[in-house]
Order: structure tokens, then C-alpha cells, then sequence
């Protein structure tokens, strides 16, 4: 049984959220920190607003994090977080996978750094320890089967969380695992083609590219900072990517992120790493049915076909038509979420 509400500014809070995705063109939101703040009641305010109304115009997916599971419940915690999956998910709100953290933010510049890490020589934070204390926590959630998500931003972090992967492999082989590793700021080509060898797949953040690339430079060089969140290579060495905005970190408008891939233009308007840019085609893909893979819920949404949720985007022109340029300024008409019109013109929220 779901508590009563207790917070009216946090239902205000959702249906602004609600509406800013709807104004951007999107139909599926997730939180890969769910009960990161307090689990309680961020189950009791998503759940009321999301599973018990018939008429949301989004879907919204919770991953949850293991370690911020009520003490009530951290005795059994998977069992705790399978009853989540299963008893608790509906059309509008779905649990699937569990989020841990290696390193820190990208943002911060406290990212786990190496070869030769920064260039004034400060180092980063694991938010976890590499080694054996990040396996440990791990493994009994992998032996059961989650789909987990690690947040992993520097070159020093990837190194780890490949490792990870590898001693989990080895200590139980998983097909179809879809592994992700969230953020993925800085990293090597045989970073990216060990993990494609173990399965994995990527969600990663264009703003780094946008917002950071040129800011970066000075701490930690030029072709690091300029050719982050690295693409083109991923999709080329046959990795599974989606991009995200990580919002606040930067804005939920996913046409930006596409004209950010398309496009790589730092805030002076240069190109960075232009090698890195990718086509409009596989842009599109990353923000659609790529993502839906990436959550584990292409089977419910990502394209348009017979078994699936009615759920999709109108837009006011057609994104391969429109120089790459201009793509971030297409109007967004409105949505359609399982067979309805959502007119974007309806928005009527005011904070």
C-alpha cells in the first residue's frame, strides 16, 4: 500500500518536469538515482503521481540506487528491489536496474584522471574504491541478474569499471547483460573496443562536448577535453550508445544533444574532434531506439511497430531535411504517449 502524499510542492515539482519534457519532445524520462535523496518518499510522490493516473504524458523509468534502499529493507535488498520490478511497475512507471557510482563529476573536475592525468596535478575522487570493495558490492546484484548501471567519467574510472566487468563476466557469464556505463566522459580506443569484447553499452553526455570542451582544456589538455564523449568511435566499434542530459548538468532537449553530436560545436562555435561527429540517422537512433535498449524497455518503446507503445514525437520539420546547424531549432508540434495527442501549444504550467 502507497502512503499518502506528502508533498505538494513535489507533485508541482513532477508536473514541471512533465511539462519541460513535453515541451522538448519527450515521451520517456528516467531517474538513474532513484532514492537518492530519500527513498521513501521519492517512491511515495513518483508512485501517486505516476501509477495512479491514467492521463500522464510520459513514461518514467526508475533505476534504482541499492544503496539508499530503506533499512527497513536493506536486510533483503534485492528481494526488495525485485518486488519493485515486479509488483510495483506500470505502463507510466517502470523499475528496471540498479545505478552505482565509481568516480565523481565531471563537472567538478574530480574525475578520476590517468596517463598523465591533470595537468595541475590534483587528483579525483572515487566515489567507490576500484579494486575488490567495488566488486563486492556488485557481484550479488549481477549473480541475480540486474541490469546495472555504473556512473563512470574519467579514463582512470573507465579502466576500473572495465575491470569490474571482466571479474564479473569471469565469475558468472551473463549474455545479453547490457552493462552500462553512464556518463563516459574520457576515455581510449581500447577502453571502448575491451568494452564492446564484454558486452557492454553507454549512455553518454554531449554537453560534455558543448559545455565543456573548450573550459576543459586548461586542466586537462586539448585533445582530451575536445574529442570526450566519443562517439562516433563507439558506434563504429559496434557499442550500443544513448545520450542523456544528466539534467541539471544540462538541459533535457534532446534535439540539442542531436545537433550537439552531429555537429560537435564548442561554446566559441568551433568544431571539436569534428572525426567524432556522427550522422543524423545514428543521432536520432541514439535518443530513440538505442535508448529504449539502453534502459531495457525496447520491447515497450523506441520505434513504431506491431506489440509496442503508440509513443513518439511530431515535429514541425523533418530533421533530415534541415541543415545539421539548424537541427536544435525545429518547434516541437507535440507528442503522442500510448495512442494520445499531446499538443504542446496545452502547456499551461506556471511556476
Amino acid at each position: 500500500m502507497i502512503p499518502p502524499l506528502i508533498s505538494n510542492n513535489g507533485i508541482r515539482h513532477l508536473v514541471c518536469m512533465v511539462d519541460l519534457s513535453r515541451k522538448n519532445g519527450i515521451t520517456t524520462t528516467s531517474e538513474l538515482d532513484f532514492g537518492g535523496i530519500d527513498f521513501e518518499t521519492e517512491l511515495d510522490l513518483y508512485y501517486q503521481f505516476f501509477a495512479n493516473s491514467s492521463d500522464i504524458p510520459i513514461r518514467f523509468v526508475a533505476v534504482i540506487n541499492p544503496l539508499k534502499i530503506p533499512d527497513s529493507q536493506k536486510g533483503d535488498a534485492i528481494n526488495y528491489a525485485r518486488s519493485l520490478h515486479a509488483n510495483s511497475s506500470t505502463d507510466n512507471m517502470i523499475f528496471n536496474g540498479v545505478k552505482f557510482f565509481s568516480d565523481d563529476a565531471y563537472l567538478a573536475l574530480t574525475m578520476q584522471m590517468k596517463d598523465p592525468g591533470y595537468i595541475d596535478g590534483h587528483h579525483g575522487f572515487w566515489n567507490t574504491s576500484s579494486g575488490q570493495k567495488f566488486f563486492n558490492l556488485i557481484l550479488p546484484w549481477w549473480i541475480t541478474g540486474f541490469h546495472i548501471h555504473v556512473h563512470t567519467n574519467g579514463n582512470a574510472a573507465q579502466n576500473a569499471t572495465i575491470n569490474l566487468l571482466s571479474s564479473l563476466q569471469d565469475t558468472k557469464p551473463r549474455f545479453d547483460h547490457r552493462f552500462t556505463f553512464e556518463h563516459f566522459g574520457i576515455s581510449s580506443q581500447a577502453q571502448i573496443k575491451k568494452l564492446k569484447e564484454l558486452g557492454g553499452v553507454v549512455g553518454i553526455n554531449p554537453y560534455y562536448i558543448y559545455h565543456r570542451g573548450e573550459i576543459n582544456a586548461g586542466q586537462i589538455g586539448t585533445d582530451r577535453a575536445h574529442k570526450a564523449s566519443s562517439m562516433r568511435t563507439l558506434l563504429e566499434t559496434g557499442v550500443t550508445t544513448t545520450m542523456h542530459s544528466d539534467t541539471p548538468v544540462g538541459p533535457p532537449v534532446p534535439l540539442e544533444w542531436v545537433w550537439i553530436a552531429v555537429n560537435r560545436a564548442g561554446q566559441s562555435g568551433e568544431i571539436l574532434a569534428p572525426s567524432e561527429r556522427v550522422t543524423i540517422h545514428d543521432a536520432l537512433k541514439m535518443i530513440t531506439i538505442d535508448a529504449a535498449y539502453v534502459l531495457g524497455i525496447d520491447n515497450m518503446i523506441g520505434s513504431i511497430e506491431s506489440g509496442k507503445f503508440a509513443d513518439f514525437v511530431i515535429l514541425e520539420q523533418d530533421p533530415y531535411i534541415v541543415p545539421l546547424e539548424k537541427i536544435r531549432g525545429i518547434s516541437i508540434w507535440g507528442t503522442v504517449v500510448g495512442g494520445k495527442i499531446y499538443p504542446a501549444s496545452e502547456i499551461k504550467t506556471t511556476l
